[in-house]
């Protein structure tokens, strides 16, 4: 959740409202929505999920805007006419300031770090895990 959240921070930088799609990889994307809100800060709009190439243009609103890692891999399913996209050579993704500002998000001000505390937030098991799954017939 971090860094789809430290990309939106980057891409809210151009626009109002982005849709964040990464490459999940065997055609699916990685996908939240986001918004800025009145005093600037970061307002999910739609959490993140793991979406088919084939649900992108149901899953994002038209004419909202869309950075990508993959914009090749979206031509088809969202079309740059109806989904315009941020020019990935001005935003080119988060900076190391803009992950820290999305992990400020998830914890207020605490009296003890929270290192210990961040986890990542996987959407699917990896390969190795789904080939051990088949595997085990599970």
């Amino acid at each position: 959740r971090p860094s789809l959240e430290a990309t939106a921070i980057a891409a809210l930088r151009e626009t109002e409202r982005v849709a964040i799609a990464l490459d999940a990889r065997r055609g699916a994307f990685f996908v939240a929505r986001y918004a800025r809100g009145a005093g600037g800060e970061l307002v999910e709009a739609h959490a993140p999920s793991l979406c088919a190439g084939e649900e992108m243009g149901a899953a994002l609103p038209e004419g909202e805007a869309v950075w990508t890692d993959a914009a090749p891999l979206l031509e088809h399913w969202l079309p740059p006419a109806r989904h315009p996209r941020i020019d990935a050579l001005r935003v080119r993704g988060p900076h190391a300031a803009d992950l820290w500002l999305a992990a400020r998000r998830a914890w207020p001000p605490l009296a003890r770090p929270v290192e210990n505390e961040i986890l990542p937030l996987y959407l699917r098991p990896s390969s190795p895990e789904e080939k051990r799954a088949r595997e085990s017939g599970g």
